[in-house]
């Protein structure tokens, strides 16, 4: 049971977004189940990752040429400007 200052605290305006969010799911998860509910509101979703991501993760960080983990440019890769500019996305 949530106290009523802490009630206060999370449905004051002035409180994070992502905090209500967080607080809301929990509401969700109450009353229709937590294995019905996709918790995203911090970042950690509460579900694993699908096996091919897992897999794309391992081989990417075993890539070892040199420069491949450092930032990209501030305006994108030009390969990825390229294709998306061949989509002719406004």
């Amino acid at each position: 049971m949530v106290s009523e200052h802490n009630k206060k605290l999370v449905e004051s305006p002035t409180a994070g977004v992502i905090r209500r969010m967080f607080e809301e799911g929990a509401v969700l998860k109450q009353k229709y189940g937590a294995d019905n509910v996709y918790d995203f509101s911090l970042g950690n979703p509460d579900l694993d990752p699908p096996q091919k991501v897992t897999d794309a993760i391992q081989r990417i960080a075993r890539d070892t040429t040199h420069g491949c983990h450092g930032y990209m440019p501030n305006a994108g890769y030009p390969e990825a400007r390229e294709a998306m500019d061949k989509k002719n996305i406004a």
